[in-house]
Protein backbone atom coordinates (compact mmCIF):
# COMPACT_ATOMS: atom_id res chain seq x y z
CA UNK A 1 0.00 0.00 0.00
CA UNK A 2 1.56 3.29 -1.08
CA UNK A 3 1.76 6.39 1.09
CA UNK A 4 -0.79 8.32 -0.99
CA UNK A 5 -3.43 5.65 -0.50
CA UNK A 6 -2.64 5.46 3.21
CA UNK A 7 -3.20 9.22 3.65
CA UNK A 8 -6.45 8.98 1.72
CA UNK A 9 -7.66 6.07 3.85
CA UNK A 10 -6.86 7.86 7.11
CA UNK A 11 -8.73 11.00 6.06
CA UNK A 12 -11.81 9.00 5.11
CA UNK A 13 -11.78 6.34 7.85
CA UNK A 14 -14.24 8.08 10.16
CA UNK A 15 -16.74 8.73 7.39
CA UNK A 16 -16.66 5.57 5.30
CA UNK A 17 -19.96 3.77 4.94
CA UNK A 18 -18.98 1.07 2.43
CA UNK A 19 -16.16 -0.61 0.53
CA UNK A 20 -13.65 1.33 -1.54
CA UNK A 21 -13.98 0.60 -5.24
CA UNK A 22 -10.83 -0.70 -6.93
CA UNK A 23 -8.80 1.53 -9.21
CA UNK A 24 -10.15 1.79 -12.75
CA UNK A 25 -10.01 4.51 -15.43
CA UNK A 26 -12.55 7.26 -14.76
CA UNK A 27 -14.44 6.69 -17.99
CA UNK A 28 -14.75 2.96 -17.27
CA UNK A 29 -16.54 3.44 -13.96
CA UNK A 30 -20.27 3.82 -14.46
CA UNK A 31 -21.24 5.39 -11.14
CA UNK A 32 -22.94 8.63 -10.23
CA UNK A 33 -19.85 10.17 -8.66
CA UNK A 34 -17.47 9.38 -11.50
CA UNK A 35 -20.03 10.52 -14.07
CA UNK A 36 -20.41 13.89 -12.33
CA UNK A 37 -16.66 14.45 -12.29
CA UNK A 38 -16.40 13.44 -15.93
CA UNK A 39 -19.06 16.01 -16.84
CA UNK A 40 -17.48 18.78 -14.76
CA UNK A 41 -14.08 18.19 -16.33
CA UNK A 42 -15.68 18.10 -19.78
CA UNK A 43 -17.53 21.37 -19.24
CA UNK A 44 -14.41 23.27 -18.22
CA UNK A 45 -12.43 21.66 -21.04
CA UNK A 46 -14.99 22.86 -23.63
CA UNK A 47 -14.94 26.48 -22.45
CA UNK A 48 -12.55 28.85 -24.19
CA UNK A 49 -11.44 30.31 -20.86
CA UNK A 50 -11.96 33.83 -22.18
CA UNK A 51 -15.26 35.66 -21.77
CA UNK A 52 -17.75 34.35 -19.19
CA UNK A 53 -20.20 31.92 -20.79
CA UNK A 54 -23.54 32.04 -18.97
CA UNK A 55 -24.93 28.93 -20.64
CA UNK A 56 -21.82 26.94 -19.79
CA UNK A 57 -21.69 28.32 -16.24
CA UNK A 58 -25.34 27.34 -15.74
CA UNK A 59 -24.49 23.87 -17.02
CA UNK A 60 -21.60 23.59 -14.56
CA UNK A 61 -23.93 24.67 -11.74
CA UNK A 62 -26.02 21.55 -12.39
CA UNK A 63 -23.10 19.53 -11.02
CA UNK A 64 -21.79 21.92 -8.34
CA UNK A 65 -23.92 22.41 -5.23
CA UNK A 66 -23.45 26.11 -4.54
CA UNK A 67 -26.24 26.17 -1.96
CA UNK A 68 -24.54 23.57 0.21
CA UNK A 69 -21.09 25.10 -0.34
CA UNK A 70 -22.36 28.53 0.70
CA UNK A 71 -24.07 27.15 3.79
CA UNK A 72 -21.03 25.15 4.88
CA UNK A 73 -18.71 28.08 4.27
CA UNK A 74 -20.50 30.15 6.94
CA UNK A 75 -20.84 27.38 9.52
CA UNK A 76 -23.18 28.19 12.41
CA UNK A 77 -23.70 31.74 11.13
CA UNK A 78 -25.88 30.37 8.33
CA UNK A 79 -28.77 29.62 10.70
CA UNK A 80 -28.87 33.27 11.73
CA UNK A 81 -29.47 34.57 8.20
CA UNK A 82 -32.88 35.39 6.80
CA UNK A 83 -34.08 33.56 3.70
CA UNK A 84 -33.43 36.69 1.63
CA UNK A 85 -29.87 36.98 2.93
CA UNK A 86 -29.28 33.29 2.25
CA UNK A 87 -30.37 33.59 -1.37
CA UNK A 88 -28.20 36.64 -1.90
CA UNK A 89 -25.21 34.98 -0.27
CA UNK A 90 -25.54 31.86 -2.45
CA UNK A 91 -25.74 34.07 -5.56
CA UNK A 92 -22.65 36.09 -4.61
CA UNK A 93 -20.78 32.96 -3.50
CA UNK A 94 -21.38 31.33 -6.87
CA UNK A 95 -20.30 34.46 -8.72
CA UNK A 96 -17.12 34.65 -6.64
CA UNK A 97 -16.19 31.06 -7.45
CA UNK A 98 -17.00 31.56 -11.14
CA UNK A 99 -14.87 34.67 -11.42
CA UNK A 100 -11.96 33.56 -9.25
CA UNK A 101 -11.65 29.85 -10.06
CA UNK A 102 -13.24 28.95 -13.39
CA UNK A 103 -10.33 30.16 -15.55
CA UNK A 104 -7.94 28.19 -13.36
CA UNK A 105 -10.03 25.06 -13.68
CA UNK A 106 -10.32 25.52 -17.45
CA UNK A 107 -6.55 25.72 -17.81
CA UNK A 108 -5.78 22.59 -15.82
CA UNK A 109 -8.67 20.43 -17.01
CA UNK A 110 -8.35 21.38 -20.69
CA UNK A 111 -4.63 20.63 -20.72
CA UNK A 112 -4.42 17.80 -18.20
CA UNK A 113 -5.26 14.09 -18.18
CA UNK A 114 -7.61 12.85 -15.47
CA UNK A 115 -7.25 9.33 -14.06
CA UNK A 116 -9.74 7.78 -11.66
CA UNK A 117 -8.20 5.99 -8.66
CA UNK A 118 -10.96 5.09 -6.20
CA UNK A 119 -14.08 6.30 -4.47
CA UNK A 120 -15.42 5.90 -0.95
CA UNK A 121 -19.01 6.51 0.18
CA UNK A 122 -19.66 8.80 3.14
CA UNK A 123 -22.80 9.79 5.00
CA UNK A 124 -24.71 11.60 2.29
CA UNK A 125 -22.05 11.61 -0.38
CA UNK A 126 -18.78 10.36 -1.82
CA UNK A 127 -15.09 11.05 -1.80
CA UNK A 128 -13.56 10.36 -5.21
CA UNK A 129 -9.80 10.18 -5.58
CA UNK A 130 -8.28 11.05 -8.96
CA UNK A 131 -4.91 12.03 -10.36
CA UNK A 132 -4.39 14.82 -12.86
CA UNK A 133 -1.28 14.87 -15.02
CA UNK A 134 -0.36 18.27 -16.46
CA UNK A 135 3.06 18.65 -18.03
CA UNK A 136 5.60 17.41 -15.52
CA UNK A 137 3.11 17.64 -12.65
CA UNK A 138 1.06 14.68 -11.48
CA UNK A 139 -1.17 15.72 -8.59
CA UNK A 140 -3.74 13.97 -6.44
CA UNK A 141 -7.23 15.48 -6.50
CA UNK A 142 -9.85 14.33 -4.01
CA UNK A 143 -13.36 15.39 -4.96
CA UNK A 144 -16.05 15.67 -2.31
CA UNK A 145 -19.56 15.05 -3.61
CA UNK A 146 -22.85 15.46 -1.76
CA UNK A 147 -26.25 13.97 -2.56
CA UNK A 148 -28.28 16.35 -0.40
CA UNK A 149 -29.95 17.83 -3.47
CA UNK A 150 -31.06 14.38 -4.63
CA UNK A 151 -28.17 13.78 -7.01
CA UNK A 152 -24.41 13.78 -6.61
CA UNK A 153 -22.88 17.25 -6.90
CA UNK A 154 -19.40 18.58 -6.23
CA UNK A 155 -18.98 20.54 -3.00
CA UNK A 156 -15.18 20.69 -2.79
CA UNK A 157 -11.87 19.66 -4.34
CA UNK A 158 -8.69 18.97 -2.38
CA UNK A 159 -5.33 19.19 -4.15
CA UNK A 160 -2.53 17.53 -2.22
CA UNK A 161 -4.71 17.74 0.92
CA UNK A 162 -5.45 21.47 0.45
CA UNK A 163 -9.23 21.69 0.44
CA UNK A 164 -11.00 24.37 -1.61
CA UNK A 165 -14.10 24.78 0.57
CA UNK A 166 -12.11 24.83 3.81
CA UNK A 167 -9.83 27.57 2.50
CA UNK A 168 -12.74 29.66 1.22
CA UNK A 169 -14.60 29.18 4.50
CA UNK A 170 -11.65 30.37 6.58
CA UNK A 171 -11.42 33.57 4.53
CA UNK A 172 -15.13 34.30 4.63
CA UNK A 173 -15.56 33.64 8.33
CA UNK A 174 -12.56 35.84 9.13
CA UNK A 175 -14.18 38.76 7.29
CA UNK A 176 -17.58 37.95 8.78
CA UNK A 177 -16.27 38.11 12.36
CA UNK A 178 -14.40 41.33 11.68
CA UNK A 179 -16.82 43.27 9.48
CA UNK A 180 -20.29 41.71 9.69
CA UNK A 181 -22.47 40.15 7.02
CA UNK A 182 -23.20 43.20 4.84
CA UNK A 183 -19.53 44.14 4.60
CA UNK A 184 -18.65 40.51 3.88
CA UNK A 185 -20.99 40.55 0.88
CA UNK A 186 -19.45 43.79 -0.35
CA UNK A 187 -15.95 42.31 -0.01
CA UNK A 188 -16.97 39.16 -1.91
CA UNK A 189 -18.38 41.25 -4.76
CA UNK A 190 -15.14 43.22 -4.94
CA UNK A 191 -13.11 40.00 -4.95
CA UNK A 192 -15.20 38.62 -7.79
CA UNK A 193 -14.42 41.70 -9.87
CA UNK A 194 -10.63 41.48 -9.50
CA UNK A 195 -8.52 40.47 -12.50
CA UNK A 196 -7.53 36.85 -11.95
CA UNK A 197 -5.16 36.47 -14.90
CA UNK A 198 -1.96 37.41 -13.08
CA UNK A 199 -2.30 35.40 -9.90
CA UNK A 200 -0.19 32.45 -11.01
CA UNK A 201 -1.66 29.47 -12.79
CA UNK A 202 1.49 27.64 -13.75
CA UNK A 203 1.26 24.85 -11.18
CA UNK A 204 -1.79 22.70 -10.58
CA UNK A 205 -1.49 22.58 -6.81
CA UNK A 206 -1.48 26.39 -6.62
CA UNK A 207 -4.52 26.87 -8.83
CA UNK A 208 -7.27 24.32 -8.33
CA UNK A 209 -7.94 24.91 -4.64
CA UNK A 210 -6.12 28.10 -3.66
Amino acid sequence: MNKGFTRFAIVLAAALAGAVIGARPLAALNTGGAAVIDRVVGIFSMWTGQEPNKALFDQAARYIDYSEMAERSLGSQWSQLSEVDRREFVYVFRRLVEERYYRRWHKIFARGRMKFIEEAPTRGGLFVKTRLALGKDDDELVWQLSKRSGQYKVVSIAVDEKDLLTRISLRLQKHLRKDGFDNLLAWMKDEADLDDEDDGVSRMKSTASR
